[in-house]
């Protein structure tokens, strides 16, 4: 009897020794994905801001007969852009 509560106890403690390990596991990978994710963002995010302020910019200096409609243009681009910056 004690045999068997020895052995069971023993395959207790290997069993939680591999779930800790598989979850350390888990998390890495996450981490890391995690990691990759903001990262990703973060250049998209940059990207955005630096279209809204190009569009600014062209609005600022368009020129021309036509300057109301490519002005009103550059706004309706710039508010579509400026969601993607919050």
């Amino acid at each position: 009897m004690t045999q068997k509560a020895g052995a069971s106890k023993v395959a207790a403690v290997t069993l939680i020794q591999n779930i800790g390990s598989k979850t350390r596991q888990t998390y890495f990978a996450e981490e890391k994905i995690r990691l990759q994710i903001v990262a990703l963002q973060n250049r998209y995010w940059a990207a955005a801001i630096d279209m809204h302020a190009q569009i600014k910019q062209a609005n600022w200096n368009v020129r021309g007969p036509a300057i109301i409609a490519v002005h009103k243009l550059f706004d309706t681009v710039s508010e579509d852009v400026e969601i993607f910056q919050i």
